[in-house]
């Protein structure tokens, strides 16, 4: 099949996260379908443009063709070039990767329905924007924003996309009554080589202190805050890293004031954000990856950091439990002395018990994506949005 998809930012870009390697790895992943992507001419909170793309035509690029959009057009202007698109471009399904964004969503599920009707099968990943956590942000907003989505007539025909069982749960829950067309297809994930984080790896254990990193975007959701005040109260030393973009500056302030405030025995650093391509590397030059979310779909850069030979300690918002041989561990949100407790273990792991769970980390990323069975669901997906489109017409 054909699939067209929307999406607020794609490659060359990496700061929005998950939805960029989940397409990437999709187009990598399902040679019998053919994507084209639809998306912005820069990154997530860039000022400028991509260097060496062409705006208003469609590129092949990797594994996927393109079509970059000028990020400072109007909204009529935009309209009119989403409109040109949906008429001209052939594609069997439409794809879209956000229930709340209203630029790349909305508006050309708009537009599509204006020009196709209920012909074509439309797919939608609300990647993780369902989740108690994710909803209980601005809900003020959202709360009304899904209401009068869902009684519109817009969403007649969707098939929805769960990534998890726990997803399929959260759709239902926000959407009641208005669909039973969920599909769970797991993400694809594409692990790092192994042979290649060696270096990192030594690199590691020639260091004696003990190395923390969290990467994400910086806001509420991702909750470096709620990392920062556990930080205030250990007693160990430490050195956290910090790599993401910082997409609210409101809150990226707030983060800053804790950092002033941390006790002189830990070190944090912001480093700015990270190309994916150095992802696993530097998660690699670490003992654990801290990442208290509110909520996750699916948390590629939890499984990245296991890929990588490195532990993750969590929420227990995401799809990840704890494991036997602690290579995750997820805590309740409510029990920060719990998070701080498994700090302290982590602290006194020896040299060879990094090394041991360094390889527990990397089993346990095998076991939980499942690659080949992803393939098939996210293969799977798009013949049920086909069958469901077909039936709900008849």
């Amino acid at each position: 099949m054909k699939i067209l998809v929307f999406l607020n930012s794609y490659l060359p870009g990496f700061k929005s996260g998950g939805p960029v390697r989940t397409i990437e790895n999709m187009a990598k992943s399902l040679p019998g379908h053919e994507f084209s992507v639809v998306t912005t001419d820069r990154d997530l909170g860039d000022s400028e443009p991509y260097q060496g793309i062409t705006r208003g035509v469609w590129t092949k690029t990797g594994d996927s063709e393109i079509y970059y959009l000028n990020e400072k057009i109007t909204l009529f202007a935009r309209i009119v070039e989403y409109y040109k698109l949906l008429k001209s471009t052939s594609f069997d399904v439409l794809y879209l990767q956000s229930f709340f964004n209203v630029r790349f969503t909305m508006l050309p599920l708009v537009i599509f329905r204006l020009i196709h009707g209920y012909s074509k099968p439309v797919v939608i990943a609300p990647r993780g924007e369902f989740s108690k956590g994710a909803i209980s942000l601005k809900s003020w907003k959202k709360k009304p924003y899904v209401f009068l989505i869902k009684f519109s007539g817009l969403l007649k025909n969707i098939t929805w996309q769960a990534s998890t069982e726990a997803e399929h749960k959260d759709i239902l829950d926000v959407l009641s009554k208005t669909t039973t067309h969920v599909f769970k297809a797991d993400n694809i994930f594409i692990a790092p080589d192994i042979g290649s984080l060696k270096v990192s790896r030594d690199i590691r254990k020639s260091s004696s202190d003990f190395k923390v990193i969290f990467v994400s975007r910086i806001t509420k959701k991702k909750n470096l805050s709620f990392l920062l005040d556990c930080l205030s109260h250990t007693k160990i030393s430490l050195i956290l890293n910090i790599y993401g973009p910082i997409e609210d500056e409101k809150y990226w302030s707030e983060c800053k004031r804790k950092i002033d405030n941390l006790p002189t025995n830990v070190v944090a650093n912001y480093l700015g954000s990270v190309d994916h391509s150095e992802i696993s590397s530097l998660f690699s030059q670490h003992d654990l990856f801290f990442f208290p979310t509110l909520g996750e779909n699916f948390g590629h850069v939890i499984i990245e950091s296991l890929a990588s030979g490195t532990p993750v300690l969590i929420s227990d918002q995401t799809p990840w439990s704890t494991d036997k041989d602690g290579a995750c561990t997820a805590l309740p949100l409510n029990r920060p002395d719990l998070f701080n407790e498994v700090l302290l273990k982590f602290a006194k792991h020896t040299t060879q018990e990094k090394d041991t769970l360094a390889m527990k980390a990397i089993e346990l990323a095998q076991i939980l994506t499942g690659r080949e069975v992803a393939i098939e669901k996210n293969n799977a997906l798009f013949e049920f949005s086909k069958a469901n489109n077909s039936r709900s017409r008849m």
